[in-house]
């Protein structure tokens, strides 16, 4: 590839390091509020702290223009977007378009033009990334992501376990009781089990030939406790049918693979999750202790029934969802382009828990119909690929985007997920670069 513009020797190095540098920025700009960019702008006197974070999302109001350019010269010069294999994340961006459009034609806040951007630095990285390098520079994109993942997994992990043992609370119920950290939310449960389940897979996939390795069978037990811990329901049962799959797919008939199997998914997580209950139980009975003796030192024989906590909306298994989602169809007069970013929280000043949902308040009908239409390419590809022999074999890395891929849409089913700017986007758009470089290799090796 010849490449002038920037007039170096060696110009796709330059793109590369260059992009790498922009999906860094895109994990740092997680969480990050817009709003805070209005705030900042008034305060004169800022804090080290309040500096990088008002740099978090600065950082992708800069890269947006610049990966914009970046894109639409290479168009012109390479002409790429001819590719069948990037339909699907040209779709992406019109999905995201779209919502651009509502946001302009509503009453919804011009300000969450911000997560629109974000996301279209995420999508125009993973394009250009898929389209200009090989197959095994394209597992960079996945690779980083994994490393904040695990990264983000162990930090707010053992946060949640520290304060559910000295709370003695379960872990579900802590969510609420964990100090902000810096300028970032903490995750919600349904959150971190996402990430940890997203961690077993890769790891399992990436590495299972050393399955039985130390390190891979302790983070195999760590992740499945705590996908049990947490307690999404979602999650769980994707964690089922993973497990499923994984025992069918792998053919854990061997003796040798079901120890293994047994060890790593039910001994390790069984012995884990004993001694995290035996701590709450510990914990709580000393809590009673403690109330107990401070209660006869000032002699105070008043009873005092505490509230506990609620169960949110736990009277039905949809906590709600239904209800919203006959809200947001209710209320949703612009059925054609939605009502632009967050379009959702618009109408009914809460998420939709629902891809489809959300898409349908955020970008209407013309965004319900992309969406539903790039997903199906998505699971096309995914399944063609899941049932050749040479998928297996060939590229562990993408086995593992496919069920990765998998799991987000399942998920999606009750999330916003990949519909907006977030953790599931960022995976979503590094798999899909992997498994659409996959499909146009094969096709220029049949040719």
């Amino acid at each position: 590839m010849n490449m002038n513009f920037f007039n170096l020797k060696d110009e796709k190095n330059f793109l590369k390091y260059f992009l790498i540098i922009g999906w860094l920025s895109c994990w740092f700009s997680l969480s990050y509020n817009p709003e805070n960019i209005e705030l900042n702008t008034i305060v004169s006197n800022l804090s080290l702290k309040e500096i990088i974070n008002s740099l978090r999302g600065i950082s992708q109001i800069i890269y947006f223009p610049i990966i914009l350019f970046i894109t639409t010269f290479l168009i012109f010069k390479e002409n790429f977007l001819k590719k069948k294999s990037n339909i699907i994340l040209i779709l992406l961006i019109l999905f995201h378009l779209m919502q651009f459009v509502g946001l302009i034609f509503s009453e919804n806040q011009n300000l969450n033009s911000y997560y629109f951007l974000s996301a279209i630095n995420v999508i125009l990285t993973a394009l250009l990334f898929k389209n200009f390098f090989s197959e095994k520079e394209v597992t960079i994109l996945l690779n980083i992501s994994i490393f904040f993942l695990l990264a983000i997994f162990i930090f707010f992990s053992s946060k949640y376990l520290i304060t559910s043992i000295l709370n003695a609370q379960n872990l579900y119920e802590t969510w609420g009781d964990i100090n902000i950290i810096s300028s970032y939310e903490v995750p919600k449960p349904t959150g971190l089990s996402r990430t940890a389940l997203i961690l077993l897979v890769f790891y399992n996939t990436i590495k299972f030939n050393d399955r039985s390795n130390f390190w891979i069978s302790s983070l195999t037990g760590i992740t499945t406790s705590l996908i049990i811990l947490f307690f999404s329901r979602t999650i769980n049962f994707i964690f089922i049918v993973y497990l499923i799959f994984y025992v069918f797919f792998y053919k854990i008939y061997v003796w040798k693979n079901i120890v293994i199997f047994l060890r790593n998914f039910l001994l390790i997580p069984t012995i884990l999750i004993f001694f995290f209950n035996t701590s709450i139980n510990i914990s709580s009975n000393f809590k009673d202790n403690f109330n107990i003796l401070e209660i006869n030192l000032f002699e105070n024989k008043v009873t005092r029934d505490f509230p506990k906590p609620k169960n949110r909306k736990s009277d039905t298994y949809s906590s709600g969802r239904f209800d919203d989602w006959k809200n947001i169809i209710k209320k949703n007069d612009k059925i054609l382009i939605g009502n632009g970013v967050m379009g959702d929280r618009f109408l009914i000043n809460q998420s939709a828990s629902n891809i489809l949902v959300y898409s349908y308040a955020s970008s209407g009908s013309i965004g319900l119909i992309l969406i539903c239409i790039l997903s199906l390419l998505a699971i096309i590809l995914i399944f063609n690929l899941l049932f050749s022999k040479k998928a297996k074999y060939k590229n562990p890395y993408l086995l593992a985007s496919c069920l990765i891929l998998l799991c987000l849409m399942f998920r999606s089913i009750l999330e916003t997920s990949y519909g907006i700017f977030s953790l599931d986007l960022i995976l979503f758009c590094s798999c899909i670069a992997i498994i659409t470089k996959n499909e146009e290799i094969n096709k220029n090796e049949s040719i």
